[in-house]
């Protein structure tokens, strides 16, 4: 049976001044949040199948995410911090990433796209499954739009300039990612 996996986002701008800039962000994407599983819930079909269903959410930087499957699915969006000084990033992969992929991240072509890729997945495979440890990822600082794993796998997109959004989901499903304007 083929999995069904859907993705929906939205971008928001906020137009706050700096000063408690963060503070109005996080309750505006609360609110686009809830915004967006009520459209989601009056304008999909995923009551119409019939199975058990899976959810994951999640925001950043004035994006909201919300994923709905028939099986297991974790989302994370990020943006990517090209202000980060290299010893930033190190200090952050050493967080997260295992000395290979580390090693990895730093021969990429673009390390600050390579750590919020990493990192997208670390979370969505998290919401899954519950823990950070995924020793059978090779190189999940790697571009690509898919890395797969036994029975999973990762999508990984840049769905704006500079924001990546990541799936995780059984390696069969159909994945479908839509923008809610």
């Amino acid at each position: 049976m083929k999995h069904k996996t859907n993705i929906y986002y939205k971008s928001f701008q906020p137009l706050y001044s700096f000063e408690n800039r963060r503070n109005r962000i996080k309750q505006e994407e609360k609110k686009q949040m809830a915004d967006m599983i009520r459209y989601v819930s009056n304008h999909s079909d995923f009551r119409e199948w019939n199975e058990k269903i899976y959810t994951s959410r999640s925001h950043a930087d004035g994006y909201v995410v919300y994923a709905a499957s028939t099986y297991a699915v974790g989302c994370d969006v990020e943006k990517v911090r090209r202000s980060w000084s290299c010893d930033e990033i190190r200090a952050r992969s050493n967080y997260f990433l295992d000395p290979m992929n580390q090693q990895l991240l730093f021969q990429s072509d673009d390390v600050c796209k390579s750590l919020i890729a990493a990192w997208t997945r670390k979370e969505s495979y998290f919401k899954v499954n519950q823990t950070f440890a995924c020793k059978e990822i090779v190189n999940i600082t790697d571009l690509s739009e898919i890395l797969t794993l036994k029975k999973m796998k990762f999508i990984t997109k840049e769905v704006a300039d500079d924001i990546i959004l990541t799936c995780y989901t059984h390696l069969d499903a159909n994945v479908n990612f839509t923008m809610i304007e």
